[in-house]
């Protein structure tokens, strides 16, 4: 894609972003003219809820006089039985009725017409029930009834009026209010079409705009599809010379070998076992960075295979070392394990992952000095093994931590690269192969204190899938 396509495509979508915030700033002003007009309504709706709320309370009172009225005709009817039953159902609705004078809905019912006539009625009621239920004891329960009744009738009576009050009065303020909320609606309604209205005249032209953004963007894509092909060449055309370039360097491996360690016969002149050392070193070297490169190239294509299986990762760290044994005692390394009692089984592929362990004790290893120390460590984090491998060499900053993780890049240029200078692929290649093992790569790392390299790998269970 050209220069002027991605100013072009950056300044619509600019323009857009733009044409959005004018709209949410849009919305901002109409939804806060409508939270305005709508704030007159809400005390009315309150009402409305202690509406609901009111007519509950007194078709439990309504309930509760009737619990009461049946307790004291079960009393009556049975010779065995008490007060109890009588006085529970009476302190329930004496209860009930002090909920409408002293709770939240006393408001409310201060409006009914009458109200306050209608509770000193029942009020004096409960007084006369109280004493004649306190002070009797069913010795006569021919008088006892004569007179619970003579006061529970009235109060029945009572209790009815102030019901259908309640109910006359609540139906006219619901239909008040739904007129009130009809009319709000309708200038709702109004309002809702002007926006809309507004929003299609700017959906319009975001239209246009974004359609100029796609069409860019499928130039970009058509773009970076010729790229991807590009560089699907570059790797074949990469592991092709490096499988031509194998098959020399191991023939010259081999003789320099039979030379240098005089499998044929003394050598008289010594400088040739010297230059033969050289390039028995050499050739080893130029093949681990084909290799790398092999390596790089099949990941970047996607040929390169896994085949996972249940395996335990102290096994992969004990050959590891043992491969790098020579380059430990050469340093005099110590190398500390940090492991739990009990380690689960990993679902992971060996070869790929002893490479990635190889490749990072290695650094480790390179970038120390003598008689310091490497620690591994694993710990358990849910369904996966975290194996860290911290050492204190020389570390890298944030910089040399991203040229580390890039292809063919060197974290820094010190004594210790110039030493030892490779393909810079080690860790790029360790992070991929980790990554297709369903793992996680991380690496911290501070310059003069050391770099700490961490990878989850999954813990293998019974759900795992073979191969991959």
């Amino acid at each position: 894609m050209g220069h002027s396509k991605i100013v072009r495509m950056n300044r619509s979508i600019k323009l857009s972003y733009i044409i959005f915030g004018i709209l949410i700033l849009s919305a901002f002003f109409v939804s806060s003219f409508v939270f305005y007009t709508a704030n007159n309504r809400i005390e009315n709706l309150i009402n409305n809820s202690k509406t609901k709320e009111s007519i509950l309370a007194i078709s439990q009172i309504n309930k509760e006089y009737s619990d009461l009225k049946l307790s004291i005709y079960e009393c009556l009817d049975s010779s065995e039985s008490t007060l109890e039953n009588i006085k529970t159902n009476f302190n329930i609705f004496s209860m009930k009725i002090n909920q409408i004078q002293q709770g939240h809905l006393e408001s409310f019912f201060q409006n009914i017409t009458d109200f306050e006539i209608y509770i000193t009625i029942i009020n004096t009621h409960i007084l006369s029930l109280n004493h004649i239920i306190n002070n009797t004891d069913l010795q006569d329960r021919t008088t006892f009834q004569k007179t619970i009744f003579s006061e529970l009738n009235p109060l029945g009576i009572t209790i009815n009026k102030l019901s259908l009050a309640t109910i006359q009065y609540s139906s006219d303020t619901v239909k008040t209010e739904q007129e009130a909320i009809q009319d709000f609606f309708e200038f709702l309604i109004l309002i809702f079409i002007t926006f809309l209205i507004l929003l299609i005249c700017i959906f319009i032209f975001l239209y246009i705009q974004i359609k100029n953004v796609i069409k860019s963007y499928k130039s970009l894509s058509l773009t970076t599809k010729k790229l991807e092909a590009a560089n699907k060449t570059k790797s074949a055309f990469l592991a092709h010379i490096s499988h031509e370039l194998r098959t020399p360097l191991n023939a010259i491996i081999g003789f320099s070998d039979i030379i240098r360690k005089e499998y044929l016969g003394k050598i008289k002149q010594k400088e040739y076992v010297e230059y033969s050392n050289e390039i028995h070193d050499s050739s080893n070297h130029l093949l681990t960075m084909i290799n790398d490169i092999l390596d790089m190239s099949k990941i970047d294509a996607g040929q390169r295979k896994i085949h996972l299986e249940k395996i335990q990762i102290t096994t992969l760290i004990e050959q590891s070392l043992k491969m790098l044994s020579l380059k430990i005692k050469e340093k005099n390394i110590t190398i500390t394990k940090i492991f739990p009692k009990i380690i689960p089984p990993l679902y992971i592929d060996p070869l790929s992952i002893k490479q990635c362990l190889i490749n990072i004790i290695s650094n480790s290893i390179k970038f120390i000095d003598h008689n310091h120390e490497i620690k591994i460590s694993i710990k358990r984090e849910k369904n996966n093994l975290n194996i860290q491998i911290k050492d204190d060499g020389i570390g890298m900053s944030k910089e040399g931590i991203r040229r580390a993780l890039t292809p063919f890049q060197q974290a820094s240029d010190n004594k210790y690269n110039r030493g030892s200078m490779g393909t810079g692929l080690g860790l790029p290649i360790t992070k991929s192969l980790i990554e297709l093992n369903h793992g996680k790569f991380l690496i911290t790392s501070k310059l003069k204190k050391g770099t700490t390299i961490s990878f989850l790998l999954p813990i293998y269970n019974s759900q795992s899938i073979n191969p991959v």
